[in-house]
C-alpha cells in the first residue's frame, strides 16, 4: 500500500502533537500541584506572620500598662486604647483564619489572657495616685509574669507548628519537581526516538527528490532556465516536479522576451538626448543613462543624488533639489543652475514625473539648455542695453535740446543787440557782450566735448590703452591748469600727493577725470576757500581723494549724480555754468579702468570725491 506525502506528514505530526498533549497534561497537572502547596506555604507564613504581631502588640499593652505605673503620665491610658484597637483588628483577622484544633484551644486561651490584662490595667488606670507600692507591683507582676508569659508561650507554640508546616510542604514541593523532571525527561526521550524513526522512514521518499528541487531552483536563481526536473516517486513530489519543468520552460521564454525588450529600452535610452534617472521610495537611483552621465561628468557608479544634490544647490539659494523629491508632485520644466568639475555654470532643464511601478517612484529628465539660455542672456542683456541707450538718447536729447538752445539764443541775443545798436554803446559794454559770447561759446564747446567722449565711450570707439602711471605727476600737470581759475576765486588748491604713488590706468581717460573733478571743485567753492588732493595706498588700490570746502551737494541731486539728469545741473558760486555731463563721462571712464568713484557731501560744508584705481593687477585689467 502506497501512502501519499500528506499522509506520511499527518502521521508524524499526529506522533508529535500526541507527545505534546501528554507533556502538556502532565505539566498543567503538576502545575496545578505545585499551585496548591504553595497556596498553603503562603497561607501558613500569614498564620505565622499574624501570630508575630499578636505577640508584639500584647506585648506593648503591657508596657504601656507598666509605664503608666511607674510614671503616672496620663498619655500612657491613650497610647493603651490605641493599641487594644490595633489589638482588636489582629485578633478579627486571626480568627478568620483556617487553624487547627490545638491552635484554636491556644487563641481561645490567648483572648481569655488578653482580656484578663485589659480588665486589670482598667483598674489600675482608675487608682487614685500615689499609689499604695505593694497592691500596684502585685497587679504589675499578675499581668506581666501571669497572663504575658501565657500569651508568650501560647503564641510561641503556635508559631513553631506553623513553621514545622511550612517545612514539610517545601519538602514535599521539592520531591513533586524531581518526579516532573523525571517524567518530562522521559516523554521527551521517547519523542525523539519516535520523531527519528519517522524522519529516517521518510527521508528516502521526500528529502532526496526535494534536494532535486532545491538544486534546480538554485540553478534557476542564478540565470539557468535550461534545467528539467524527472522524478519517479508517482506522488506529489512526482507532480511538482513536472510543473517545476513546465515553469522553467515558461519562465525561459519569458525570459528571452524580457532581454529582447530591455535591449530595445536601453537602445532607446542611451540614445535620447535628455538625461533620465529614475528614483526609488529609499532615493536610491535605479536606472540611468549615459547621457546624465556625461551632465554631471561623473560615472555610473560615482552620481548618487547627494552629487546631484550638491551641484545644483551650490549657487542657488532658494531651490533645494531633496525638497522636489520629497514633494512627490509633477514638475515641468523646472530651470536651475549646475555648477560641474570645472566650476563651470550649466543651465539645465528639469522635469520630475511621480510613478508607482511595485512601489512609489521618481522619474527625472534633465535636459542641457545652456547654449539656449546663454543665448535667452544675451537676447536681454541686448534688449536691457537697447534700452538704457534709448533712455539715455531720450536724456541726451532732452538736454541737447536745453543746453545748446538756451546758449545759443543768448549768443544770438547779444550779437544781434551789439550788431544793430553797436554805435550806441560804449566800449565797455561792448566789451561785455563780447565777454558774454565768448563764455557762451566755451560752454557750447565744452558741452560738445564732453558729448563726443561720452559718445566714444557708448559705442566702445574710445581706445582703451592702460599702463603704469604715475598719480602725482599727472594732478600736478592738472593743478597747473588750473592755477588761473583758482587764481581768480582766490581759492588755495592744495596737492598733498604721495609722489612715488603709482597705478594702472589709461593716462588720457583719467586725466579727462581728475580735471573734471578739479573744475567742478573750484565752480562750487567760494572765494578764499580751499580745496585738497590726496591719496592713500591700499592693499590692491590707490584712493585718490579730492576734498572742497565748497556749498556742498543736496540729496536730491546727489543721489542722481552720476546719470543723465537736469535736476542736478546748478550754477556755481560765481554764477559758472556747467554742462551736466561731466561726471556721467567721469562715471564710465572710471568704470572702464576697473576701478570705483563715489562721493561724500553736506550742505554749507563741502564734498569729498573718491576714486580708486587698481595698484598692480594689469592681467586683471586686461583679460577682464
Amino acid at each position: 500500500m502506497k501512502f501519499s506525502i500528506g499522509l506520511k506528514i499527518a502521521f508524524g505530526f499526529f506522533v508529535v502533537l500526541f507527545l505534546l498533549s501528554a507533556m502538556g497534561y502532565f505539566a498543567y497537572y503538576s502545575l496545578n500541584k505545585n499551585s496548591f502547596h504553595t497556596n498553603k506555604i503562603t497561607e501558613e507564613i500569614r498564620k505565622q506572620i499574624l501570630a508575630g504581631n499578636l505577640r508584639f502588640t500584647v506585648a506593648r499593652t503591657l508596657m504601656a500598662s507598666n509605664d503608666y505605673i511607674i510614671s503616672g503620665d496620663n498619655k500612657y491610658i491613650n497610647d493603651f486604647q490605641n493599641i487594644n484597637a490595633t489589638l482588636n483588628k489582629y485578633l478579627s483577622d486571626f480568627a478568620q483564619i483556617n487553624l487547627s484544633q490545638n491552635e484554636e484551644d491556644l487563641f481561645n486561651e490567648i483572648k481569655t489572657d488578653i482580656d484578663s490584662i485589659r480588665s486589670i490595667s482598667q483598674n489600675i488606670f482608675t487608682l487614685n495616685q500615689p499609689f499604695v507600692p505593694d497592691n500596684v507591683i502585685q497587679l504589675m507582676e499578675t499581668i506581666d509574669y501571669e497572663y504575658g508569659e501565657r500569651i508568650n508561650k501560647n503564641t510561641t507554640r503556635i508559631f513553631d507548628g506553623i513553621a514545622d508546616r511550612i517545612a514539610n510542604l517545601l519538602n514535599e514541593n521539592e520531591k513533586l519537581k524531581s518526579q516532573q523532571s523525571k517524567v518530562i525527561f522521559n516523554i521527551i526521550s521517547v519523542g525523539f526516538l519516535f520523531s527519528l524513526v519517522i524522519i529516517l522512514l521518510t527521508i528516502h521518499r521526500i528529502t532526496k527528490p526535494i534536494k532535486k528541487l532545491e538544486k534546480a531552483a538554485s540553478q534557476i536563481a542564478n540565470g539557468d532556465y535550461s534545467i528539467r526536473l524527472k522524478v519517479n516517486t508517482k506522488d506529489e513530489i512526482s507532480s511538482l516536479a513536472n510543473s517545476f519543468s513546465a515553469m522553467a520552460n515558461s519562465i525561459e521564454e519569458s525570459y528571452n522576451k524580457l532581454m529582447e525588450n530591455k535591449s530595445f529600452l536601453e537602445t532607446i535610452y542611451s540614445t535620447i538626448p535628455s538625461g533620465l534617472l529614475v528614483v526609488d521610495e529609499t532615493n536610491k537611483i535605479t536606472v540611468i543613462n549615459n547621457r546624465m552621465c556625461d551632465i554631471f561628468q561623473m560615472g555610473e557608479n560615482e552620481i548618487s543624488l547627494d552629487n546631484i544634490a550638491s551641484r545644483l544647490n551650490k549657487n542657488e539659494e532658494n531651490f533645494r533639489f531633496s525638497e522636489l523629491l520629497s514633494n512627490n508632485k509633477e514638475i515641468k520644466n523646472f530651470e536651475c543652475r549646475l555648477i560641474d568639475c570645472n566650476d563651470q555654470s550649466k543651465y539645465l532643464d528639469l522635469s520630475l514625473v511621480p510613478f508607482v511601478h511595485n512601489e512609489k517612484q521618481n522619474l527625472l529628465v534633465i535636459e542641457d539648455i545652456t547654449y539656449r539660455k546663454e543665448a535667452e542672456i544675451k537676447l536681454l542683456q541686448s534688449l536691457q542695453q537697447l534700452e538704457a541707450v534709448n533712455l539715455n538718447k531720450d536724456k541726451l536729447l532732452s538736454i541737447i535740446s536745453h543746453d545748446l538752445r538756451s546758449p545759443f539764443t543768448a549768443l544770438f541775443g547779444s550779437l544781434n543787440m551789439l550788431q544793430e545798436s553797436y554805435d550806441e554803446y560804449s566800449d565797455e559794454e561792448r566789451k561785455e557782450f563780447i565777454n558774454i559770447a565768448q563764455k557762451v561759446s566755451t560752454n557750447l564747446l565744452s558741452l560738445i566735448n564732453d558729448l563726443l567722449e561720452w559718445s566714444k565711450v557708448q559705442n566702445s570707439r574710445l581706445v582703451f590703452n592702460p599702463t603704469q602711471n604715475n598719480l602725482s605727476e599727472l594732478i600736478n600737470r592738472i593743478v597747473e591748469l588750473y592755477s588761473l581759475n583758482t587764481s581768480l576765486k582766490n581759492i588755495n588748491l592744495i596737492s598733498e600727493c604721495d609722489e612715488s604713488c603709482k597705478a594702472y590706468f589709461d593716462e588720457d581717460m583719467i586725466f579727462t577725470v581728475i580735471r573734471n573733478l578739479i573744475s567742478n571743485a573750484i565752480k562750487f567753492t567760494n572765494k578764499g576757500g580751499t580745496i585738497k588732493i590726496n591719496t592713500a595706498e591700499k592693499k590692491d588700490e590707490i584712493i585718490l581723494s579730492i576734498t572742497d570746502s565748497g556749498i556742498g551737494i543736496p540729496d536730491q541731486i546727489l543721489k542722481n549724480l552720476f546719470s543723465l539728469s537736469k535736476e542736478k545741473q546748478r550754477n556755481g558760486t560765481d554764477s559758472e555754468s556747467g554742462t551736466g555731463m561731466g561726471l556721467l563721462l567721469c562715471k564710465e571712464l572710471v568704470d572702464k579702468n576697473f576701478g570705483r568713484i563715489w562721493v561724500e557731501s553736506k550742505v554749507n560744508e563741502g564734498t569729498t570725491f573718491f576714486v580708486s584705481l587698481p595698484k598692480n593687477s594689469i592681467k586683471q585689467l586686461l583679460c577682464a
